[in-house]
């Protein structure tokens, strides 16, 4: 028989909530939905500092804690450079005389210059 109050379990609980497991599918939503293959790079990147698994079994297991605490580290840092430069698109070239002077010209009844020297 379980001897434990109601208050005694949720004592209990609260003192133990940062110790929490989430699953894989749950962080990649609380890190704005990555993909696996995103989560899989940051784990391979120790730059990144981004917390380890607990393996039980075949399944990967974080604690909650250390990945709200990973969040508020990245919110403070300094928000990351592109990694190129992006340029301004470039102004389409105007037409010259000479390139005017290529084009074939068309006569009164629609036909083009090429299509009359075809026949």
């Amino acid at each position: 028989m379980n001897t434990k109050t109601r208050n005694e379990r949720d004592d209990f609980a609260q003192s133990h909530s940062s110790l929490r497991r989430i699953q894989s599918a749950v962080v990649r939503g609380l890190c704005g939905g990555i993909a696996d293959m995103t989560l899989y790079r940051w784990l391979a990147d120790p730059e990144k500092g981004f917390p380890k698994p607990i393996y039980i079994g075949r399944r990967r297991f974080w604690v909650e804690a250390e990945i709200f605490a990973w969040l508020e580290a990245q919110a403070t840092k300094a928000p990351a450079k592109p990694a190129v430069a992006l340029a301004a698109p470039k102004p389409k070239a105007q037409p010259t005389e000479a390139t005017l002077a290529l084009k074939p010209k068309a006569a009164p009844d629609g036909t083009s210059n090429a299509t009359l020297a075809a026949k």
